[in-house]
């Protein structure tokens, strides 16, 4: 598989990740409006401010668990495909690899071309010794 496939596919996946949870979201929204009631008598209570209020929409369905299930696979599907996408270290080699362009081989086959010392000639007295013995 070639590097602009991989890149491809980690693209893909995020944006499938991306897609999945405003559906997982429309999902809870549809089944609570769909399979839920409104019940005069069910109390609510706010945590912050402590106030009871009566009438809520219930719902004994477990659909809407299948939307959260959805939002949080495409919420993990956008971390993997990030991370893949950034460190192409998780895709593996590619197929189409030489050892003319991997790194490790392009060190491996370089030269220094700076010359420690004085000068540019091969110095007489060794390292740190001035041109012309000084």
């Amino acid at each position: 598989m070639t590097r602009k496939t991989k890149i491809r596919l980690w693209i893909a996946t995020i944006v499938l990740g991306v897609v999945m949870i405003p559906v997982g979201v429309g999902w809870i929204i549809y089944t609570v409006t769909q399979t839920g009631s409104y019940d005069p008598n069910a109390e609510v209570t706010d945590s912050e401010t402590h106030v009871t209020t009566r009438g809520a929409y219930v719902s004994d369905s477990p659909l809407p668990f299948v939307g959260f299930a959805l939002s949080f696979a495409g919420g993990i599907l956008i971390t993997v495909g990030s991370l893949g996408l950034t460190f192409g270290w998780l895709s593996g080699s590619d197929d189409d690899d030489d050892t003319y362009t991997a790194t490790s081989a392009a060190i491996a086959r370089s030269r220094p071309t700076t010359r420690i010392g004085w000068g540019s000639g091969t110095a007489s007295g060794g390292p740190g010794t001035p041109p012309g013995g000084g």
